[in-house]
């Protein structure tokens, strides 16, 4: 049984999101995937979390702070909402606000708790502090297996 994290960009294109769509169950199945560990952001994590729930997955969220739904948009609000009624268990890290700290913390944290790490992930530095690459880089730092999801030749 495999602990499955994720980690990912925000702002998705469609040709990103349906490449998740068909890839993912299959690497929940192959993998023999236990339990998936996210923090529910726009994009990425909301989008493998919702897959993985609908597929009978547990779901384990990591908040990165008090506040965080602040961070969402309505229809990245109302998902996170969803999801987080769906999950099998909710830790919210002590952060007060939300903060690039804090994200970076709940993206080691997921790194930390997973066996492999799925990286929704375009390959360019993270544009600030916590980014996915930065979670990456941490990750493989850990000798944690990373996997990148992200179609050939797609911009974002």
């Amino acid at each position: 049984m495999t602990v499955l994290g994720i980690t990912g960009h925000q702002g998705l294109p469609v040709e990103t999101v349906a490449l998740l769509e068909e890839r993912l169950p299959v690497i929940l199945r192959d993998l023999s995937v236990s339990e998936m560990v996210g923090s529910l952001a726009q994009g990425a994590d909301q989008v493998c979390a919702a897959i993985a729930v609908d597929q009978g997955v547990p779901l384990r969220v990591i908040i990165p702070s008090q506040s965080y739904d602040v961070t969402f948009d309505g229809e990245g609000l109302a998902r996170y909402h969803e999801l987080l009624q769906r999950a099998s268990s909710v830790v919210t890290l002590s952060y007060g606000a939300p903060s690039e700290t804090a994200f970076f913390a709940a993206g080691r944290q997921v790194a930390d708790e997973s066996d492999v790490l799925i990286a929704v992930w375009d390959g360019q530095p993270a544009a600030g502090l916590g980014g996915t690459g930065d979670v990456v880089a941490y990750a493989r730092s850990k000798g944690t297996r990373v996997e990148v999801l992200w179609p050939e030749g797609v911009v974002r």
